[in-house]
């Protein structure tokens, strides 16, 4: 009867051992030290004043409407699509965690998104803005007194349409009374 190796067996052992202890070793470093990841999140906004916005574009057209040659006097009403939002800054947090309770791999992946935040001086927190989206324009009415020239209504719905960044079909201009 032959007796085992005990040296082979003894270096099996340990190399098994030791390869489990490895694999826990790095799922404890994975688990305990994230990879963080930068990426942004929009929110919609309150800071955003889309009334006000909303107003400045429609006095800015108006002068410049009454100042194409032939439109007169005017008044301008514009639409909005959307509020304007802000996009903060935030992190993720990536992390897979890689053994089960028999000592053999297993992959979980988790992830994580927080919204990266500042104290103040009083000690209140904010979120970082990384920039900050204003309203889009649906379109206008534009309401002139030259509206009634063809030149005069090509001339403002170009103006207009260029001003905004809408289409030109998105323009209605009509004769003032």
């Amino acid at each position: 009867m032959r007796l085992p190796d005990f040296k082979k067996l003894k270096n099996a052992l340990l190399t098994k051992k030791a390869a489990v202890i490895m694999i826990a070793a790095g799922a404890l470093l994975v688990l305990a030290g994230a990879v963080f990841v930068p990426s942004a999140g929009t929110a919609a906004s309150e800071g955003v004043d889309t009334e006000s916005y909303r107003q400045s574009l429609e006095k800015q057209l108006c002068r410049i409407v009454e100042n194409i040659k032939g439109a007169g006097d005017c008044e301008v009403m514009i639409t909005l699509k959307s509020a304007g939002e802000y996009v903060y800054a935030t992190e993720q947090n990536n992390s897979t965690a890689s053994m089960n309770d028999d000592g053999r791999s297993e992959y979980k992946d988790g992830s994580e998104r927080r919204y990266i935040t500042v104290r103040d001086g009083s000690g209140g927190e904010s979120a970082v803005i990384l920039k900050e989206l204003l309203p889009e324009v649906r379109g206008a009415v534009i309401v002139c007194e030259g509206a009634d020239d063809p030149s005069v209504k090509s001339d403002v719905i170009s103006a207009a349409a260029a001003l905004l960044g809408v289409p030109s079909n998105n323009v209605c201009v009509i004769k003032k009374r």
